[in-house]
């Protein structure tokens, strides 16, 4: 009896040491490629245009590069070619507001950099809670969703006007006789129901040209 008892123990003790081993492999000698940390998505700047706060990030599609490099070059031009700053500013704008593809939150609005800065909190409350509201996070860089990116721009004018603006409740009041009116046509990469044009307002904002509406 006794010799059938120390039999069960040793067989129990083995069976016991072989789990363990099978345990301490699996956590420490292979681990798999999905349990390893996710990498937080870093986005880092590339370029700016100094004196003027617009900056390029390594996320930028190649149109936003683009028209980034075509904006710097009409900066650094004196005289400065209003008209021109105007138009690309304004598709600047709707290129990263409408792309949605490259924000990592839906906090993460595009285009707030051309906003005029008595508008921009507003626009971006509204944005988060329209078309930004349902943009899935992307922060590890693992998102599936499928999203939209401005690929072109089929047609620009502008023109210039008088523009007064006035909000007694928010105290604020903008005036401006020669604003920008910018009227873009724009498509996608893929066609997913987004809207595909719009008129932009610019006007003055000591020595920059700010969006004050879009409509």
């Amino acid at each position: 009896m006794k010799k059938v008892i120390k039999i069960i123990i040793i067989l129990l003790l083995i069976v016991a040491l072989v789990i363990g081993g099978i345990f301490i492999f699996k956590k420490f000698m292979n681990k798999p490629d999905d349990s390893k940390d996710p990498v937080v998505v870093e986005i880092k700047k590339l370029d700016e245009i100094k004196g003027f706060s617009y900056y390029l990030y390594d996320n930028s599609t190649d149109l936003y590069k683009e028209l980034f490099n075509e904006l710097k070059t009409v900066l650094e031009t004196d005289p400065i070619d209003e008209s021109k700053y105007a138009e690309i500013v304004s598709k600047m704008f709707v290129e990263d507001f409408y792309t949605l593809s490259t924000k990592v939150t839906n906090q993460d609005v595009g285009g707030l950099d051309f906003v005029h800065s008595s508008v921009k909190e507003n626009l971006k409350l509204k944005a988060s809670n329209t078309l930004y509201k349902y943009i899935e996070s992307n922060v590890y860089g693992d998102r599936e969703q499928k999203l939209p990116e401005v690929s072109g721009f089929v047609n620009a004018e502008v023109s210039t006007s008088k523009y007064t603006y006035s909000d007694k409740e928010s105290k604020v009041t903008i005036s401006d006789d020669k604003s920008y009116v910018v009227k873009l046509t724009w498509t996608y990469k893929e066609d997913l129901g987004y809207q595909t044009s719009a008129t932009i307002r610019l006007v003055h904002e000591d020595k920059v040209l700010s969006i004050v509406s879009i409509d």
